[in-house]
């Protein structure tokens, strides 16, 4: 039992330092060049980001892109609405931003901040400023016909100016096209 003890120790030990030298070995926004550009052709967007760091990660109705950086996470997620339902008028992305604002602010962890009108290209929606666990963070939700298309930037609340940093990658996001594919 002693032994069990000691190597339980010893894995929980190595854990926390793997995770705290991953941390520190995280590449900084300060990094990033302005020639780094990341494209989606399946997706149809792109974003300056470094393409060698995106994680892409398949989902059943649709993809998401993510950069870890020291200074906080930047995603795009790109999706069709998994009923099946599109989105053709502004009552639509109204009721659709209901739905998703009001998921939002249920959300424990989630402290409300503000919320502006978003616009790209064919898509509408809004940004949302809040913090999540006491993280600064913006989401922009737009969405138009069977997709939605959702920007995430989580700034690290331990490192001052993150959060404009954070901001500043998502406002690279452009679409290709005025549609995704």
């Amino acid at each position: 039992m002693k032994n069990v003890k000691y190597l339980f120790g010893l894995l929980f030990t190595v854990a926390i330092l793997t995770a705290a030298a991953a941390a520190q070995s995280a590449p900084s926004l300060h990094d990033v060049h302005p020639d780094d550009q990341f494209v989606s052709d399946l997706d149809g967007f792109e974003m300056g980001l470094p393409d060698d760091l995106v994680k892409q990660e398949n989902l059943n109705n649709g993809r998401s892109y993510s950069w870890d950086f020291n200074e906080g996470l930047i995603s795009v997620i790109v999706r069709t609405f998994p009923d099946g339902s599109t989105i053709k008028s502004e009552a639509d992305i109204g009721a659709f931003l209901k739905g998703y604002k009001g998921a939002l602010i249920r959300d424990a962890g989630v402290k409300f901040i503000s919320e502006t009108p978003a616009h790209l290209g064919d898509y509408s929606g809004a940004s949302y400023l809040v913090t999540v666990d006491g993280n600064k963070t913006q989401l922009v939700v737009l969405a138009w016909n069977k997709f939605n298309i959702v920007l995430r930037g989580v700034s690290n609340s331990k490192i001052e100016g993150s959060d404009q940093l954070v901001f500043n990658a998502l406002k690279t996001f452009e679409l290709q096209h005025s549609a995704a594919k």
